[in-house]
């Protein structure tokens, strides 16, 4: 714990990066904003490459250079060979064809393990490069196919303690790391893990290639205003990891590595019949040098403080001073007095003296007693008055079957209510920000109590039947618009595998007027309808989600339906406006197929940790919806004869 301390330039930097991040909307789809804004800090170097792939772009384009094309279809030169197109997409055969991807979202994206920068950035395909990148799938944000849960086989997570990982590209600026990048280092955990950590009281942890952001601090909000926890602002991607049990990463002083609290009671006996006193910062916030007085000029209570504030006495001989614990346990009681009155805020003034086996007296916390076992401090707060504490405390020192009925927790097994609180602590508050903001990618269940990545109640895969048709995470269906009459499907492939490939992706609908494509990257499940004959069908979608509460909710990215029950949710998006889906019945969804469509559904589970989050879209759905009706430009590149 540190007293208050004059603010920094650095501090009152971060003070106001707080302050933007509070208020910024995450969802300004503004297209000059999201040009400039990109979720991956850069180096000079990195900057200026940058700057050169847009101005590559934007000269490409303005001299007509660039043809519009579709990376599933007339980009690869296979397609174009068979349409009689090739010539104009080389019109010169001695240099190699080029396709050109743009991605003008401000994260990065990826195709067949290759990268699109964000914010303006492109990817040169060349030659035989075109198809065998361009035929592995469709562009994706994370991961090619439905990521694990336990991160297995991913990129690792990385953390940057202060440094800020979402920058703005204005024309002055250099690059936000200035010549060099941190290097991130590996950290033990179950997810990959990496870090690049520097020393402060207050910081901002950011995690590459994303817009989360997590205020993490160790001190209490009555003197850093930046540790109180704001309710919405996971609304603006900002989290906190703070001793606050509110907070996304809790980051108790207590752990089960530091502190061993069922250590035997100090010998009553052989105790100082007094409390000791231990602080430095003598101007506390909650007044707690007056009580202090107050127990040692208006009662017979012997206190001992002997450190700087009110100092009376010094310490037991034999003692030294810088071993906290060893002056504790010859006393009966210590006064385990914070410098302010904040929920959670419980420092090692208290667990040390636990540790020690001296009966602490708290004041601090109001919820104190929600984070100790059952009758093992005395609470200054209990009582109305001092006087009415310290007559209490000298009936303690002279009844030792009382005395000692604060102790017996100490020889039986650990409170059930706090081993289950405190069981993640086990786990380093390093680690458990990497499972996090794992499970914040991927749209994964966090249980917080835990502090651990659950398995999805609705799993992330995308399966086929043996006829082709979606299994999960719902099942598909087509049949006639009018007459409920079946329609004929036919896959090529006889097989059910929840492992999709270009071999088995395809279904022909209706003896082939229509394809239809399946594609599952990052979790979620995209279908591609295609018609060459104008005729209506009727597509259902059965979900295990047993609602006919379909909701509608249009904003400046597009329209969106959600199902969702108590735990999960299922976005449904169309890139035509005008479908719009209905429910047959509870768990049902039905849409009208009358031309080429694109859909995409976002598994997901809800977030209920945060109030009113049921109401609102997860960062994980905000990504994949930008993803989705912002999709990679795609070109040819034509060349002069």
């Amino acid at each position: 714990m540190q007293p208050p301390i004059a603010d920094t330039d650095q501090q009152q930097q971060r003070r106001g990066r707080h302050q933007e991040l509070t208020e910024r909307d995450p969802y300004n789809t503004d297209r000059n904003r999201a040009y400039d804004e990109i979720y991956t800090a850069l180096t000079n170097e990195e900057t200026k490459m940058l700057r050169y792939m847009r101005e590559k772009f934007d000269f490409l384009k303005e001299n007509q250079k660039l043809l519009p094309c579709r990376i599933d279809d007339d980009c690869q030169l296979k397609t174009k060979r068979s349409l009689g197109i090739f010539s104009l997409f080389v019109r010169s055969t001695s240099k190699a064809p080029k396709v050109l991807l743009h991605n003008t979202l401000p994260f990065h994206r990826h195709i067949c393990g290759k990268i699109i920068w964000g914010s303006g950035g492109i990817l040169e395909l060349v030659g035989s490069d075109i198809d065998r990148c361009l035929s592995t799938g469709l562009p994706y944000v994370n991961t090619p196919r439905p990521p694990p849960v336990s991160g297995e086989g991913l990129r690792p997570i990385e953390l940057y303690w202060d440094y800020s990982d979402l920058g703005y590209l204005d024309d002055g600026l250099d690059g936000f790391y200035g010549d060099i990048r941190p290097q991130t280092e590996a950290f033990p955990c179950p997810i990959a893990c990496r870090k690049a950590e520097q020393s402060s009281i207050v910081s901002v942890i950011s995690v590459k290639d994303t817009s989360l952001e997590i205020m993490s601090t160790m001190e209490g909000e009555q003197y850093y205003a930046e540790a109180a926890v704001m309710p919405k602002s996971y609304r603006q991607h900002q989290f906190y990891a703070t001793t606050s049990f509110r907070s996304e990463i809790p980051m108790p002083y207590f752990s089960w590595a530091e502190y061993d609290i069922q250590h035997s009671s100090v010998n009553f006996d052989k105790a100082i019949k007094g409390a000791s006193f231990l602080a430095k910062n003598c101007f506390a916030d909650n007044g707690r040098e007056d009580v202090v007085l107050a127990l040692m000029e208006e009662s017979k209570l012997r206190v001992d403080s002997l450190s700087e504030c009110h100092h009376n006495a010094e310490p037991p001989p034999g003692v030294n001073m810088d071993n906290k614990t060893a002056v504790q346990e010859k006393y009966l009681f210590h006064l385990a007095f914070e410098n302010q009155n904040a929920e959670d805020y419980i420092t090692e003034k208290l667990w040390g003296a636990l540790a020690a086996g001296t009966l602490p007296v708290y004041l601090g916390a109001p919820n104190v007693k929600d984070h100790v076992p059952p009758n093992s401090i005395i609470v200054v707060d209990d009582f109305p008055s001092t006087k009415d504490l310290a007559d209490y405390l000298i009936r303690l020192t002279k009844d030792k079957a009382l005395y000692e009925s604060y102790h017996t927790w100490r020889y039986q097994p650990i409170d059930p209510h706090f081993k289950k609180k405190f069981h993640f602590t086990n786990t380093h508050s390093t680690c458990r920000i990497c499972k996090w903001a794992h499970s914040i990618k991927h749209g994964f269940r966090w249980d917080h109590g835990h502090q651990e990545v659950s398995d999805p109640y609705i799993p992330h895969d995308t399966c086929r039947n043996k006829m082709g048709l979606i299994s999960h995470p719902f099942k598909e269906y087509w049949s006639a618009a009018v007459g409920d009459r079946s329609i004929p499907v036919h896959s090529d492939v006889n097989v059910k595998t929840c492992s999709l490939d270009l071999t088995n992706r395809i279904l022909e609908i209706d003896g082939g007027i229509c394809r239809r494509m399946v594609y599952d990257q990052d979790g979620i499940t995209d279908l591609i309808v295609e018609c060459s004959v104008p005729r209506v069908y009727e597509l259902k979608l059965e979900t295990t989600i047993k609602s006919d509460n379909l909701q509608s909710i249009n904003d400046d990215l597009g329209q969106e339906w959600r199902l969702q029950d108590d735990k999960s949710r299922l976005t449904f998006l169309f890139n035509l406006p005008t479908t719009k889906p209905t429910i047959v019945q509870p768990g049902i969804v039905r849409v009208i197929v009358n031309s080429s469509v694109r859909i995409r559904v976002i598994v997901e589970d809800l977030d209920i940790f945060h109030k009113g989050a049921k109401k609102h879209r997860s960062y994980f759905g905000d990504v994949m919806k930008r993803d989705f009706f912002t999709p990679i430009e795609a070109y040819t590149v034509l060349r002069s004869k």
